[in-house]
């Protein structure tokens, strides 16, 4: 760590969401095992974990057990105190977690208050899967198409906010990472991994948009 950075010495509870996400993804599993020691300014041994960005080093206080309760009451780890992949797509039901098996219900909110991709679950899965139903067990051809039509259109309607909050999202990420990209080479390792990380999210979230959207278009009989 650079000795030119400003230190900062603080709580996990006292940074903002942002900078919380950031730690959670440099340390995907759990933050116990990467605690140091050091001296505070009263002279006492005390424990925390080390993050630098590209201004500051941060080291955030907390004991063993401290980082062990952070991690378990933290929906975004499982039981395994390993941080959840937020998409995954998967056929393999053994291999999906209850969470996972289904895709995903918009929260805007969620957005707002992490910058990240959020999380949208079975609601968009539950009314394809119950309109695919209802479209095989009609016979008649034009009443099958008619009904389709309506089927495709009320779920396009569901997909429309997630697609525009998509667009918006890539399009600021775009815009910040044009800005950064000259000074990419003195970038640290957590600040490059928040990148990759983020475009890693977002490729895969549009797939999950795309695949829904064809999905929609209910082309099976």
């Amino acid at each position: 760590m650079s000795t030119e950075k400003l230190r900062v010495i603080t709580d996990f509870e006292k940074l903002s969401v942002e900078l919380q996400e950031q730690i959670k993804l440099v340390y995907p599993t759990g933050f116990s095992k990467h605690l140091i020691r050091f001296q505070n300014k009263n002279n006492e041994t005390v424990s925390a974990l080390p993050f630098e960005t590209f201004e500051k080093i941060y080291l955030i206080r907390m004991s063993t057990d401290k980082a062990r309760q952070i991690i378990e009451k933290d929906s975004d780890f499982d039981e395994e105190g390993i941080l959840k992949e937020d998409i995954k797509v998967t056929d393999d039901e053994e291999e999906a977690d209850e969470d996972d098996l289904y895709l995903y219900e918009w929260d805007p909110e969620f957005f707002k208050k992490r910058y990240r991709i959020p999380k949208f679950r079975e609601k968009i899965e539950g009314e394809i899967k119950k309109y695919e139903d209802l479209l095989q067990s009609i016979d008649d051809s034009d009443h099958f198409k008619s009904k389709r039509r309506k089927f495709s259109k009320k779920i396009n309607s569901m997909l429309k906010k997630p697609e525009e909050l998509l667009t918006r999202i890539m399009d600021e990420f775009t815009k910040r990472v044009d800005v950064i990209s000259p000074y990419y080479d003195y970038l640290d390792t957590n600040e490059r991994k928040i990148i990759e990380q983020f475009e890693k999210r977002s490729s895969e979230y549009r797939k999950i948009l795309n695949d829904l959207q064809f999905r929609s278009e209910f082309n099976f009989k």
